[in-house]
């Protein structure tokens, strides 16, 4: 059809050119012709049997198809060759035309909208639970069937990664082999949200020692302490037979008495007082590295006593000091947890133990004369035992702020030379005198949460008071 066409094309364009060649002068306009008569309206009716019949007006024709015609010659074989100019060369047989691309023709108009489809029928889907379905709409129903599973895709190669050791991995999958680097590592992410607090744990047993008279023997040649340690497993607050562990023996040195102030800066140093019964000077531990301040055989000290600011210290253990000369203070050991001074009687100052936030046991029970004030206010829970022994205070009695004393007795008609004050001891539940208790200047018992009116009012009556009382 392609070759049809094309010698068809070529056969107009050379009849225009012949026609052109042999055109002569234009003559003159010839006059009107007549006007022509209408021809009468014809039809032409297929017979459907080879035959078609033609009616113009009154007259009708049957005419008969004729036969076909000849083949026709075939054309010559045209090719057609792009320039890439914008034109092509149509080449057929010995003729070559060369063709530019025309322009586009406009759009044409919009057709007008169709008319709005009918609506389709609902459809439904049903599981006949064998592997088909059916598809109801309107009145159709169709079942269908699943597919059959396709195969299996075959197995991938196995692929290998190698570190080469320079911060480059080698990755190789059956031929392909890929080098990757170390990407650069991101930034981290924001901090997650903290959990919840755990559930306290159980409170341990009480770490208890005792300290007891060693004689000189073979334990100790000049004699010394031996010095048991172990759990308060029946919480009574003493280190029985049975709860304690063997015996660590401190003994006496040649000479125990320490001529001049002992200084301790380290945990060396406390060591090298061991043995030491007598300190003539001062005992000074204040900013140190050391851990503990245990000096078990230590009886007396002529100067002062001082233990101050210590971060590290952790226990205070003077159990046989039996005298100070001067005054004992020992405040701001933040992580001191049990200060025992169970043998102290007397004090020629004042003594103060003061803020211990970690503090839980304090022993003074066998404190019997201070020549000043005597001050307990530990700010802590810790387990306090004082006062049953105590005599003379020769200045002012606070007992204030310690939230662990639940207990306090006074006995031996005690003389307090100024004020008396239990203060601000929440958990304080018992408060009395085993003999008269004189107090020079003012009773103030107020603060205590848990102590009733009527257990302070019976304290305040069993006491000589030179002054007056505040009691809540």
């Amino acid at each position: 059809m392609t070759r049809l066409r094309t010698g068809l094309l070529i056969s107009i364009a050379a009849s225009a050119m012949l026609v052109g060649a042999c055109k002569g002068d234009d003559g003159p306009q010839g006059p009107p012709g007549l006007s022509g008569v209408d021809a009468e309206q014809c039809t032409v009716a297929d017979n459907g049997d080879g035959t078609a019949t033609v009616t113009c007006g009154e007259d009708s024709y049957t005419v008969q198809n004729g036969d076909p015609g000849d083949p026709g010659e075939d054309g010559e074989t045209c090719t057609v060759a792009d320039n890439e100019d914008g034109t092509f060369t149509l080449t057929c047989g010995e003729a070559e035309i060369t063709l530019r691309d025309g322009r586009d023709g406009r759009d044409g108009s919009d057709g007008e909208v169709g008319p709005t489809g009918n609506d389709g029928d609902d459809c439904t889907v049903a599981d006949n639970e064998d592997g088909t379905y059916t598809v109801t709409c309107g009145g159709d129903e169709v079942v269908l069937r699943d597919g059959t599973n396709g195969e299996n895709g075959a197995d991938g190669d196995d692929c290998s990664i190698a570190d080469n050791d320079d911060g480059t991995y080698t990755i190789t999958c059956g031929e392909t082999v890929v080098t990757v680097r170390d990407g650069v590592d991101g930034v981290d992410g924001e901090d997650g949200v903290d959990g919840e607090d755990g559930q306290d744990g159980t409170n341990g047993q009480t770490s208890l020692v005792r300290v007891d008279e060693e004689p000189p023997g073979d334990n100790c040649a000049n004699g010394g302490v031996a010095v048991y340690s172990g759990l308060d497993a029946d919480d009574n607050g003493a280190l029985d037979e049975e709860e304690q562990g063997d015996a660590t023996y401190v003994c006496n040195a040649a000479d125990p008495v320490v001529v001049g102030n002992a200084v301790i800066e380290n945990q060396d140093d406390v060591t090298a007082l061991l043995g030491a019964s007598e300190i003539q000077g001062n005992l000074i531990v204040v900013d140190s590295t050391a851990t503990a301040l245990n000096l078990p055989g230590l009886r007396a000290v002529t100067g002062n006593v001082y233990v101050s600011g210590n971060a590290d210290l952790a226990a205070v253990g003077l159990p046989s000091l039996s005298t100070v000369g001067g005054w004992i203070s020992l405040d701001e050991n933040p992580d001191v947890a049990r200060i025992d001074l169970g043998g102290l009687g007397r004090v020629g100052g004042y003594a103060y133990i003061g803020e211990h936030p970690a503090l839980t046991r304090l022993a003074l029970d066998s404190l019997e004369r201070v020549g000043g004030d005597l001050i307990v206010s530990t700010n802590s829970a810790a387990n306090v035992t004082a006062g049953p022994s105590l005599e003379y205070v020769g200045q002012e009695l606070y007992i204030g702020d310690n939230a662990g004393l639940t207990s306090l007795v006074v006995g031996r008609g005690t003389f307090i030379g100024s004020d008396a004050v239990v203060h601000g001891n929440r958990n304080l539940t018992a408060l009395r005198s085993t003999g008269v208790l004189f107090v020079g200047d003012d009773l103030f018992v107020t603060g205590n949460a848990a102590l009733s009116s009527a257990a302070a009012q019976a304290f305040a009556a069993g006491a000589d008071i030179g002054r007056g009382q505040v009691i809540q």
